[in-house]
């Protein structure tokens, strides 16, 4: 094993950015990193919280108020955290497969899943891939039915010059720590609709502030975050890192504000958000070419007019006992991979689903076959060049 370690997700955070967050002034430092966040979505409105999960609940309490729906549809494979989310406000997730050319939600199945109970439609840009938007809204507007983008994934993509998650009705993102702009937890709300801009930040202002002790720890938590990504420090403590590491699907979920030390923090790395994106599009476009003629891996579609800022690559093996062969020989040259999350909804919630004939079989199997490889800016060329000489040489 080699001391130094590449993880699987990572984010340059300096000593500079921390240092801001302990900067003391009387600038209102969320408005800014909210204004800062407008501007490169290209977005009329943005609000921050305490997770992607929480933009989502306010998203989803806030489209209530608005319709009579009840069902939030959504894909099979993502976050299983959303239908937390959805349930908790005495919603039901309607699941969606998806499609193994884009790895995204199967636009062409929405029609038969649709119906006068539909509330809104969640088109997820997974791996930071965008997800074709405009045929949904089309899809949706004739309906009443509400789109909400989760890019949670994919903050910095953009699609036919618009960045994800500005395009449909609402879109959030998330700065969790395995996100392309963490800090260590938070998210944020976009929309360019007033109406809904007001009524979101009503439903966020009436979340409760965290405690002193509770912000004081999250803000040393961001700080070991900048050092824990680190190459040589995640080498050096991987045993103690890999402890914080679980697969195991959450069973709980609260709504949170976001603090003010992540938005010194967040602001302060704000201008070099697009760096990040350029880089981690760089980075991705390099592993795809290096392995797309490779027999037995089947690639994502990348989308005409998107430019894809890879939260990780994505690779389906035909073979599973490769993938593990592949897993196991890049760790030994120190560079970490993943096989994402644990399955695909329906086999982690007991949602009423039948087991067999599986539902949503393409979303079965790209879980099982799966195997993400870093993109992030911590990531350089060799190493690059090494994952792809894994793979031809196994």
């Amino acid at each position: 094993m080699r001391l130094r370690k590449i993880p699987i997700a990572g984010c340059p955070i300096s000593f500079m950015d921390i240092g801001q967050g302990l900067k003391i002034g009387k600038r209102d430092y969320i408005q800014l990193f909210e204004d800062g966040l407008s501007r490169f979505l290209g977005s009329r409105y943005c609000f921050l919280t305490g997770s992607g999960k929480t933009s989502f609940f306010v998203i989803l309490k806030t489209l209530r108020k608005l319709s009579n729906g009840t069902e939030v549809i959504l894909p099979a494979y993502t976050d299983c955290g959303l239908v937390l989310v959805i349930q908790s406000l005495g919603l039901k997730p309607i699941l969606c497969d998806i499609s193994l050319e884009t790895f995204n939600l199967s636009i062409g199945l929405l029609p038969q899943l649709i119906s006068e109970r539909t509330l809104c439609i969640v088109p997820v840009h997974m791996f930071g891939l965008a997800c074709q938007v405009k045929p949904i809204i089309e899809l949706a507007k004739d309906k009443g039915i509400f789109v909400v983008e989760d890019a949670a994934q994919a903050l910095g993509t953009s699609l036919n010059g618009q960045m994800v998650g500005s395009i449909a009705d609402l879109g959030f993102s998330s700065f969790n720590r395995g996100k392309n702009f963490p800090t260590y937890s938070g998210g944020c709300i976009v929309t360019n609709n007033p109406s809904l801009a007001k009524a979101v930040r009503e439903e966020i202002e009436i979340i409760p502030e965290l405690s002193i002790s509770s912000k004081a720890i999250l803000s040393f938590k961001l700080f070991l975050l900048s050092l824990a990504v680190r190459p040589l420090i995640y080498g050096l403590f991987y045993p103690a890192i890999a402890l914080f590491k679980s697969n195991k699907p959450p069973r709980k979920y609260k709504a949170s504000r976001y603090i003010l030390f992540q938005a010194k923090v967040g602001l302060s790395m704000m201008g070099k958000l697009g760096e990040f994106s350029r880089k981690r599009y760089l980075h991705g476009s390099i592993l795809y070419e290096g392995l797309k003629k490779i027999d037995g891996l089947e690639l994502p579609k990348i989308i005409l007019g998107s430019i894809p800022a890879y939260n990780r690559l994505p690779v389906i093996f035909k073979d599973e006992e490769l993938k593990g062969r592949i897993q196991k020989r890049l760790l030994k040259f120190g560079i970490e991979s993943s096989p994402m999350y644990p399955g695909p909804i329906h086999r982690i919630f007991n949602l009423g689903f039948r087991t067999t004939p599986d539902p949503f079989p393409k979303s079965t199997y790209l879980a099982q076959k799966l195997l993400s490889l870093p993109t992030h800016p911590l990531v350089d060329e060799e190493t690059l060049r090494l994952i792809i000489k894994v793979f031809k040489k196994p």
